[in-house]
């Protein structure tokens, strides 16, 4: 009875948040302006093109939507024992054209530490 009574109170909660905003809607739509849209992109997906080492991923750079969203997190770097970071497959050679190119674009570049097991 106390996961239904939980399962109860959550939905009555998620919808007096979602028709909160019919009842005082904001007709000032300068908060879309100010929306954090995230992409994310595993390291092992991005083709940089010729001549750059480890381009084995299947979304070549130049196939990236640059206008869909705000900031980009890359996965993904690692602790080292000795308190570095470990790149993997995200090599030195590839970071730095993916970053110029993003940040030309006016897209932060984030970094995703962990998840790698």
């Amino acid at each position: 009875m106390k996961i239904i009574t939980n399962n109860v109170t959550f939905i009555i909660i998620i919808n007096i948040i979602f028709f909160s905003s019919f009842l005082y809607p904001n007709n000032n739509n300068s908060h879309a302006n100010n929306l954090w849209v995230t992409a994310y992109l595993p390291s092992w997906e991005l083709n940089m093109g010729s001549g750059t080492p480890a381009n084995y991923g299947q979304l070549p750079v130049q196939n990236i939507d640059w206008n869909a969203f705000t900031h980009i997190i890359v996965f993904a770097a690692g602790p080292t024992s000795t308190g570095g970071l470990e790149y993997g497959n995200l090599l030195p050679a590839r970071q730095k054209p993916f970053n110029d190119i993003a940040h030309s674009k006016g897209k932060p570049v984030l970094l995703a530490l962990g998840g790698a097991g």
